[in-house]
């Protein structure tokens, strides 16, 4: 049941129904969180965690996307080692680096729109 809320959610996602993918992974962490343990380390509760951030980033809250995107990040590494080439990890620190990415991006093309006044 909880894969087909994340399936669901992704889906809502991508529609840009973001109220309904919130819905659904929610209801999917919960259902994990009740299967695994609310305090207990699992990957497919990290998953959730993970799309939560995904989905946070879309509405614009980029600190609350990376927090998750940390919470996840550190779940996966207890579940799976600090040296794990885990492709669920490697996603997780993809989404984190968009940001930075961004950022370094904003900055070349204000310094590029400097220096074309300057001349």
């Amino acid at each position: 049941m909880a894969e087909c809320l994340v399936v669901y959610g992704h889906y809502h996602l991508d529609k840009d129904m973001l109220e309904k993918a919130s819905s659904d992974y929610t209801q999917a962490l919960e259902l994990r969180r009740g299967i695994y343990g609310e305090e207990s380390d699992h990957d497919e509760v990290a998953e959730c965690i993970f799309h939560l951030g995904r989905l946070d980033r879309k509405e614009g809250r980029e600190e609350d996307a990376q927090a998750k995107f940390k919470e996840s990040l550190e779940m996966y590494k207890r579940v799976f080692g600090d040296d794990s080439q885990n492709l669920d990890m490697a996603a997780v620190e993809e989404e984190m680096n968009k940001k930075a990415k961004k950022k370094k991006k904003k900055g070349k093309n204000s310094a590029t729109a400097n220096i074309e006044k300057i001349e």
